[in-house]
């Protein structure tokens, strides 16, 4: 197994030649990693476009691997044979999101509420109410107030 982070494979000595090495077949580690035809791992994909033009994952196909796993939660429109998808709401409500800060507004008299995102779709937001036990759907657009869900939410509008 070889683990190579992103400075290392765009770093100029992976194409060093050096004296010949490995039965006398390779004088540099580009050329010796690309004739074991590796299986790579691609932790955090999206940190790598996979566009032409750019640098690092041109150097990733350079190491001719027989199959690429591009494993992450962050994908953009870039990707294909998609396994699993996991998304950012989801993500959220299964309390998988590291490094969120969450604003939490007291609701003074709405004790027995909770309000959920359920989705985003980045022009509406998609909320569900749920007070003693009975829930209610609400979609909002960007601008609306959170109030109409609950006048206990108040002053807070969707924003992004």
């Amino acid at each position: 197994m070889l683990l190579i982070n992103a400075g290392m494979v765009n770093s100029s000595s992976m194409n060093d030649t050096g004296d010949k090495a490995l039965k006398d077949l390779f004088d540099n580690p580009v050329d010796a990693l690309a004739a074991v035809r590796p299986f790579m791992i691609v932790d955090e994909p999206h940190k790598f476009p996979t566009r032409d033009s750019a640098k690092t994952w041109g150097n990733i196909k350079r190491l001719k691997p027989q199959y690429i796993l591009r494993y992450g939660a962050t994908f953009n429109d870039e990707y294909y044979n998609l396994l699993y998808r996991l998304t950012a709401v989801d993500a959220f409500n299964d309390g998988l999101v590291k490094g969120v800060r969450v604003f939490q507004e007291e609701m003074q008299g709405g004790m027995d509420a909770a309000v959920k995102l359920v989705s985003s779709d980045g022009k509406e937001a998609k909320f569900e109410l749920n007070e003693k036990d009975k829930k209610q759907t609400f979609k909002l657009a960007k601008g609306e107030d959170l109030a109409q869900i609950h006048p206990a939410i108040s002053d807070l509008k969707i924003d992004k």
